[in-house]
Parts: C-alpha cells; structure tokens; sequence
C-alpha cells in the first residue's frame, strides 16, 4: 500500500483511535476514584467517539463508495463524534451537573450511533466480498466479517441485552472485545493480503503500455487481466476472455502443466514456438515467459504473468533465408528482394563481416532504434554498441564453436550511453561473396522496463506489508502490556496463568505462584509524591525480572501488587526465587533520602485448584505476610 494512499491514512488513524481508546481505558479501569476515572475517560472519548466513523470511513474507502469522495457526506459521517466528544469533555464530570434530558440523549445517540455504524460497515464489508469475483478478496471479506460481528454482538448483549434484564455484572469492555476484530484484520493481512494494492492498479498501466501479448492469471489459470493489444493479435477484446480459462486461449500441455503445478516454479520459464489460433483462426506462433508472482514474505505465489513475442516476422525471415539456401548465387539474384525484405522487417536488421565485424548493410529499423546516421557507422565495427563487452565475446565464442544464438537478451546502448534491451538472433550467411552475419535485433526496452517497474511495485508493497506487520506487533503489545511498568497487565497474566495450570497438569509438574505487595506504599506517595511512587513501581518491576527466568512470567495485578508464575520448580527452588525477589528489592537504592522500600510475598503452590483459587491461597499468604510484621515471605 502506498503511504500517500487514502487507505493507508485512514487506516493509520483507525490504528491510532483503537490504540487512544485502549490505553486510556486500561488507566480508566484502575482508577482509584471518580475523578482520575473521569480524567482517563475523556482521554479515551477521543478514541471510542470516533471508532465507528472511522470504520465506517474506512470501509468505505476500501470498497471504494462514492459516498467517501463527497465532502458533504463526509461531514454528516463525523458529525456524531464530534458531538459526543464534545458532550464527554464538557458535560460529563464529577461537579459537572447535566440534565436527565442532556444524559438520555447522550447514551442513546451513542448506541445507535455506534450500532448502525458498525453495523453498516460489516455489511457493506459482506456484500463486497460477495460481488467480488476473487476468491482472495471473498476468504478476505469472510474473516472480517466473523471476527467484526462476534465483538459486536459481544458488546451489544453486555452494554444492551443484559442491563435490560437487570443483570449489570460485567464491565463495559469494547475495547476489548475490540481486539478480536483487530485480530481479523491482522490475520486478513498476513493470511490473504488484505488491503495489499490491487492487480488494477499495478497493472492496468503497465499492461496498457506492453506491446506484446501479456496474460496475468490467477492460481486457477483464469485470466484476470491482458493488455489492450490482444484485439490486435488475436483478434479479442478484453472483456471477452477476462475470466476465461487461460488454457481455452493457448492449447499447450505445457503451459497447462506449468499452472497445473504453480508451486514448483521459482523463476521465468521460457515456452518456445507456442501456436496460438487467433478468434478468426489464424495460427499465431509465439514465444511465451511465464513468470511466478510471489509475495516475499510468505514465498506464497500470488498469480501468474505470461507474456508472448510475437515471432511471426523472424520465423518468415528465417524460412525465407531457408528457403533460398543462403548460397552466394541464390544471394546475389536475389539481392535486391534481401535488401527489400530486410528494409521493410519490423525489427533491426545489421550485416557484418564475420572476420573483422565491420558493418557492411544495417537497415533503416537499425538506424532508428540507435540513433544513427550513416557517417556515424561506416567503416566502424559493432563492439561499441555493447554495453557489456563479456556479452560479445560469449556470442563470438558460440559462433565460432558453431553453437546457435537465438533471441539471447542483450543490453546495448546508443552513442549517448541511453540503454537498449534487446533480443538478438544470429545468421551464418554469405554476402557478395564474402562470409558475413545476419544479426536481428527485437527491441524489448519498453517490456524489459515495465517488468522492473512491475518488480519494484510489488517490492514496495512487501515494504508496506511488513510495516503494517510492526504496527500490529506494537498494538497487541500494548494490548497485553501494562502501560507503566511493561509487565503484563492483569488480564493477561490469569491468561497465562489458565494456559501454565493446564499445562502443569497435562505434564504432571508442578507450578508455583506469587503474589508480592509493595509495603507501606500509600506512605511513599504521601511522602515523597505520586512521580516517586511511580518510579519506584517501575523499579520494583525491573528487579522482578532480573530475578526470575525467561521461562517464568510476572505481571502487575494492580496498584502496588505484583503476581508471578513459577513453572516446574521445587519448594526450594521456587522460595529461592522469592527470596531473591524481596532481597533484591530490600538492598536497592531507589535514589531519595529516606526512602526505604521492601515487599510482602504470598508462595502457593497447585495442587487440585482452579486459578481463582489458586489466587485467592497466594493473596492470602500474602495477608498473612503483611499481619507477621511485611517484608517476609509466607507459604502454603
């Protein structure tokens, strides 16, 4: 995806809303009264304020609506943040009095605002995949719709259903339940290329500028894209064979074996003399390139390029070379039909003293394609027109060793250093009695350049991809990551926490837990402020996991207390551990005069408990630890 494309924006600023709204929010639920919680919801009104808008923005953009490109449809989508932005900040807050009226209004424009936006933009997502004709975009459209509709019906039933049944348990949790539509969106990228540039817009340039005949099919073998020329060579229009099995076009076992095993082509395969009949029935012959597109990434093949040189003109000239033997005599009657014949060939046609390799004839094609005047080659030799002298010692050496030199691509340049590709067939012939070589040069510049730029455009999109990648690394960090101290948080920890007790008891180890409580630590922020406190809960969490292996896991429960998974340890290893943990932190100099800071620590080990209960042992070890005088450790 371009970085100056619209899409890629507005996906930017999705991430950025999804990502405010979170990290404010995880503040927000551990708030420890009404006025810190209204501070981080504020903050957070700037993300889930403009969530929908932008899904639905966004959404529309990549379906490619109309309605995106309208300024006036634009204003009315944001309009409804901006108003619930605004209510949130200004008249929402403990002392802030707002009417019943005000109140009523605000929570229900947020629900409908939020349903029939989400809503809309999981349904114009379904109907694209539907009506798209890829089977890429439909597995696409198919995953972000399962994993769109299941947070929202998620967050529908606990913000809607269940309060009007009375039941209002459970904590307002969008964010959250966000993650799993994040979680599509990411695995629609890696798995199936989501929001990747589309074969349209790399190639329906590029194919328009090929003048050969050029086929991008997919891994089923249906041609998805071909340049405008093919009415001119074969006779059809585009709209007419996109779609069509590339088989129904070109009868060639071959290149049908080739699609057919799709996986094992790593490189440009080269097809020679493929006939191909024409939709009038003329028999074209053609040699074909197939090359594999693949994402570098993933090594997955994407589609594949065909690309056909017509090579009528060359097979005429050869027959017709052949056909009069290329004796002297037959040359010689027949030199003023040669010259014809060469002067009129579409292609550059040069003669040269096979000894010397001085120019003895070059056509008027020649002429053009280099840029050449007839004072500017008489006498002179055609070694100055390589660009790589190796390429022309290894023709030499072929010809002398009587080995064929047909099309082998060769880079030339002009007399000004511009570079000519081209592809070069060689002829053993007389001339006026004297033994000469036919060179015929096809230029393939303009195709050469369009498969480099093809191949930096898919480059540039691998760059796109992987940084799409690095984003949602760092999101689902700071979704598992306490955004303090970088431990877990607390949601994330009894994740791990359920995932180590079935796997202890699936292997039969053992696993011990902690739960560490800074002592006195309301002192600390009375006495030496909340900036110290916060220092010193960032260094308690450092000295955690300087003590604990790499194969252990340590969390912030909340506050000032700590929990910590201990896995596959005896009772002395992993009071050890614990030791270390209180030790280390009893010895550290945290800097401020006066300031002396210890820990409280619950050990518990599983036996035949679940994780609640497993908690509630370790908290109340720790109590326990706390009533035996604090900066002890107590075990069960």
């Amino acid at each position: 995806m371009d970085k100056k494309s619209k899409e890629y924006k507005v996906f930017l600023f999705w991430n950025i809303s999804l990502a405010i709204w979170a990290f404010a929010y995880s503040f927000a639920y551990t708030a420890s009264d009404v006025y810190e919680f209204g501070k981080w919801n504020k903050l957070s009104a700037a993300g889930w304020c403009t969530f929908p808008a932008i899904t639905l923005y966004l959404v529309l953009t990549i379906t490619g609506r109309k309605l995106k490109d309208n300024i006036l449809s634009v204003f009315f989508i944001f309009m409804p943040a901006a108003i619930l932005l605004y209510m949130t900040l200004f008249l929402f807050f403990p002392g802030i009095v707002s009417s019943k009226l005000i109140s009523n209004l605000f929570y229900i424009g947020d629900f409908f605002y939020s349903f029939i936006y989400l809503l809309s933009s999981i349904l114009l997502i379904y109907f694209w995949g539907r009506r798209s004709q890829s089977s890429n975009v439909k597995k696409q459209a198919k995953v972000i719709v399962i994993t769109s509709l299941i947070p929202f019906l998620m967050n529908i039933t606990n913000q809607t259903i269940l309060p009007a049944f009375g039941i209002r348990y459970f904590p307002d949790s969008g964010q959250i339940y966000s993650l799993i539509m994040l979680w599509g969106v990411n695995y629609a990228i890696v798995k199936y290329q989501f929001m990747n540039i589309p074969s349209s817009s790399i190639t329906n340039e590029l194919f328009n500028k090929i003048s050969d005949l050029t086929f991008l099919v997919d891994l089923e073998g249906r041609i998805v894209k071909t340049g405008k020329h093919i009415y001119y060579i074969l006779d059809y229009r585009e709209e007419e064979i996109e779609g069509t099995h590339i088989s129904k076009i070109i009868r060639n076992e071959n290149l049908k074996h080739l699609i057919a095993n799709y996986q094992l082509i790593d490189e440009t395969v080269k097809l020679k003399d493929v006939y191909i009949s024409s939709k009038r029935g003329n028999i074209v012959p053609f040699n074909l390139s197939v090359t594999p597109l693949k994402d570098s990434c993933q090594k997955r093949t994407l589609g594949i390029l065909i690309v056909g040189q017509d090579v009528r003109l060359i097979k005429n000239l050869q027959e017709e070379i052949t056909r009069h033997s290329l004796t002297s005599d037959r040359l010689r009657e027949s030199e003023e039909m040669f010259r014809t014949m060469i002067e009129t060939a579409p292609f550059a046609s040069i003669m040269i003293n096979r000894e010397n390799h001085k120019f003895i004839y070059i056509n008027s094609k020649t002429r053009e394609l280099f840029n050449l005047k007839e004072e500017d080659y008489d006498g002179e030799g055609a070694e100055k027109y390589y660009y790589n002298l190796v390429d022309r010692q290894e023709i030499i050496s072929d010809i002398q060793e009587g080995r064929t030199v047909k099309e082998r691509e060769i880079t030339f340049k002009r007399k000004d250093n511009s570079i000519i590709y081209g592809l070069v067939t060689i002829i053993p012939t007389i001339y006026n009695e004297q033994e000469a070589l036919l060179i015929c040069i096809t230029d393939v510049t303009e195709q050469r350049l369009s498969q480099d730029k093809l191949r930096e455009s898919y480059e540039e999109l691998d760059r796109v991809n992987r940084e799409l990648l690095t984003i949602n690394y760092l999101l689902h960090e700071k979704s598992v990551k306490d955004g303090l101290t970088n431990l877990f948080n607390h949601q994330h920890i009894n994740e791990v926490l359920k995932f180590e007790i079935a796997k202890a008891r699936k292997l039969d180890t053992s696993l011990w837990v902690m739960m560490l409580d800074i002592d006195y630590f309301k002192r600390i922020n009375d006495n030496f402020g909340h900036q110290a406190g916060d220092k010193v809960l960032i260094q308690v969490s450092n000295l955690i996991e300087s003590s604990i292996r790499s194969t252990d896991y340590a969390g912030r429960y909340g506050g000032e207390e700590f929990f910590i998974v201990l896995s596959e340890l005896s009772f002395e290893e992993a009071y050890e551990v614990a030791e270390r943990i209180r030790t280390n932190i009893e010895s550290f100099d945290f800097g401020v005069d006066d300031m002396k800071v210890t820990v409280s620590i619950g050990l518990s080990k599983l036996n035949k408990e679940d994780e609640k209960q497993l908690v509630n042992k370790a908290d109340t070890m720790l109590y326990k630890a706390k009533r035996n005088g604090r900066n002890r450790i107590e075990y069960i």
